[in-house]
Order: structure tokens, then C-alpha cells, then sequence
């Protein structure tokens, strides 16, 4: 199962390949993911918990909430983060990052790249694991050590590619800009 949705290209009805970085040079695909992933990025992040009654708590002393608001890791911001998650999840379908524990505590997510992962389901235990590859190696992780952002799909493993099932829409799109 490929996670990274459909990123190796096609072809269109228009007779144009259609990836997700010929989909990101066309103005509105662009800027309609921009303003998703950048808005969606900004919004406030609060870490909730179900108090006695039912209702939901915020936990700003929650020990996540420094992660998910201010810094998931040493390289990001929580918007540089999101806004990445969101790309690969309007792009994709799915946005990855790896879960880094120190002991039994959260401490980091590295985000990884949607294009390099794939899924498979342990025919045994039923078990879903990630595959993915970074620089030269070969990653194999199970679910508990990754972060999964789902996009829209049918209640599967993986949330549907944006820019697989818009591929006939783009490849003309594309086909008329170059005709322009």
C-alpha cells in the first residue's frame, strides 16, 4: 500500500503527466493549498482532557502542549510543522512524522516525507506498520512510533490522494497553461 497516495506521475485524458510538483506549479492548486495548510497552521493549539463530568479541560501544563505549541522538534516551529503535515495532507492524503521518545515520554516529531512511506498490515497479528525510506536507508516502524494524519477517504488505512483522483482536472489545467 502506497501511503504517499500516488506520486509517481501520470498521465491525463489532456495527454500531460500529472505529479504533485506539476500539480504545485499551477497558481490555484498552489494557492489553494497555501491557504489551507497556512491557515489551518495558525489556528490555536490547545491540549484537551476529558474532565469528571464529560466535559472537555485545557491543560496548558499538559507535558504535550509545549511540543504541539511551540516547538515539535529542534528544526521546526509548530507552524513550520503543521504547515508541512497539511502540504503532504493536501498533496498525498496523508502527513507522516516520527514519534521520538526519551524513555516513556514524547519528546520529538520528525516529520517524514509523504512521497517515501508506505504502509503494509502484519498478515498475522493484523498490525498496520510504516515503511519509509531517508537518505539511503530503509525505515520499518509500527504504528505506535508514528504520527499518521489522515486525509479524506473511505475509512481505510490512507486518506486519498488530492492530486491522483483531480488528475484528469489537472492534467488539463496544465495542458492550458502550456497552450497559453
Amino acid at each position: 500500500m502506497n501511503a504517499g497516495g500516488w506520486h509517481a506521475g501520470g498521465g491525463s485524458w489532456a495527454g500531460e503527466a500529472v505529479s504533485v510538483d506539476n500539480a504545485l506549479q499551477l497558481s490555484a492548486f498552489w494557492a489553494c493549498t497555501r491557504l489551507i495548510a497556512e491557515t489551518v497552521a495558525t489556528l490555536p493549539v490547545q491540549v484537551l482532557e476529558r474532565g469528571a463530568d464529560g466535559g472537555k479541560v485545557s491543560r496548558p501544563d499538559h507535558p504535550l502542549y509545549a511540543l504541539l505549541h511551540d516547538s515539535p522538534n529542534a528544526d521546526q516551529t509548530a507552524v513550520e510543522f503543521i504547515e508541512g503535515l497539511l502540504l503532504a495532507l493536501c498533496t498525498h492524503g496523508n502527513g507522516y512524522a516520527e514519534k521520538v521518545f526519551t524513555g516513556d515520554r514524547l519528546t520529538a516529531l520528525q516529520p517524514i516525507d509523504a512521497a517515501a512511506m508506505t504502509l503494509h498490515r502484519d498478515h498475522g497479528d493484523g498490525e498496520l506498520h510504516y515503511r519509509f525510506a531517508d537518505r539511503g536507508r530503509t525505515y520499518d516502524m509500527p504504528s505506535e512510533k508514528i504520527f499518521h494524519l489522515r486525509g479524506f477517504g473511505a475509512g481505510g488505512d490512507l486518506g486519498l490522494s488530492p492530486v491522483a483522483f483531480a488528475r484528469q482536472t489537472l492534467g488539463i489545467a496544465i495542458a492550458t497553461e502550456k497552450a497559453a
